[in-house]
């Protein structure tokens, strides 16, 4: 018994400190740990938190093989994105939208993602890429 309460206490403190870290962060700054964790995770329930209550709820509605197949992808397009710079961040009430500039395969691309505040945190929505011809700077 006493193994458990210390085990539900520790997730209970880790989980307040990555909400408390959440909070403060930028929506772009939620982002980057978005992006970061999707390129890490080992199966879709590690990214959901991130994503909106819309989002997650679309996820969770797909079968097993369709969420990983997904997050497959996912990783993929998101490992070729390097060098994000942030082009603007426009937060109104609890929506904002970043727009970025990345280098996938040697041609440069912008992303935009819309974002919701959800409950102190920023969270993922959707987001529309596009990749010219043009080469990285």
């Amino acid at each position: 018994m006493n193994k458990t309460l210390v085990s539900l206490t520790l997730i209970f403190i880790a989980s307040f400190a990555v909400n408390a870290q959440a909070s403060s962060m930028s929506p772009m700054q939620t982002y980057l740990a978005y992006h970061k964790a999707v390129i890490a995770a080992s199966k879709p329930d590690e990214i959901l938190p991130y994503h909106t209550k819309k989002q997650a709820a679309k996820t969770r509605a797909l079968s097993a093989k369709q969420q990983a197949q997904g997050l497959e992808m996912v990783q993929m397009f998101l490992a070729e994105e390097k060098g994000l710079k942030l082009v603007f961040e426009k937060i109104n009430g609890d929506e904002a939208t970043i727009k970025f500039k990345y280098c996938s395969e040697g041609k440069s691309g912008t992303k935009e993602v819309s974002m919701m505040m959800e409950g102190a945190a920023w969270k993922v929505g959707k987001s529309h890429s596009k990749t010219s011809l043009k080469p990285c700077k």
